[in-house]
């Protein structure tokens, strides 16, 4: 994403907020806690810390549509409750390159390397929405010595679950 867009989303979220400090971080806020890192296969990922420095990790995954930048509206609460909140954008959105072909253990692979990159032993995880697959898929796939837990928000169904024998009336909900 170039610094433009990043100023229109910027912009966007402004005006869907009512603008002044009601959102969460400044552009200038987001710009020096947004970072990017190498993964061992040679792609870049990107990610977002708000909160406390030094508090307890938590890795923050994203709805869909979403990006890193959703994190930022936990960093009050964050900082309250001694939490460093990182958020990760999946391979393809935001900074992060595109992963042709990638599998929801992908990301748990970016998980870890990237708390391997922050030096981050143990930590936690939130899928939100569409980061919902993504937590389960850390939780059945990351050691349990390094990943301590994981809470599912409003989490997305598996694409090929089966709406097979279920009422009608449930497909909408």
């Amino acid at each position: 994403m170039t610094s433009a867009m990043s100023q229109m989303a910027y912009n966007a979220i402004q005006s869907i907020l009512g603008g002044g400090r009601n959102t969460p971080l400044r552009n200038d806020e987001m710009d020096e806690s947004s970072s990017t890192f190498n993964t061992p296969d040679g792609r870049t990922v990107s990610y977002l810390q708000v909160g406390s420095s030094t508090g307890k990790p938590i890795f923050f995954l994203h709805g869909t549509p979403g990006s890193r930048f959703e994190a930022a509206h936990l960093d009050e609460i964050s900082k309250r409750h001694n939490v460093r909140m990182i958020g990760i954008d999946r391979p393809g959105i935001g900074l992060s390159t595109p992963k042709p072909g990638r599998t929801l253990v992908d990301a748990a692979h970016d998980v870890n390397n990237l708390a391997d990159h922050l030096g981050i032993r143990t930590y936690g995880i939130i899928g939100v929405s569409g980061g919902g697959p993504y937590a389960l898929a850390c939780a059945a796939t990351l050691p349990a010595e390094r990943l301590k837990a994981v809470s599912i928000v409003c989490g997305l169904g598996l694409r090929d679950m089966s709406l097979k024998g279920m009422a009608w009336l449930n497909w909408l909900g």
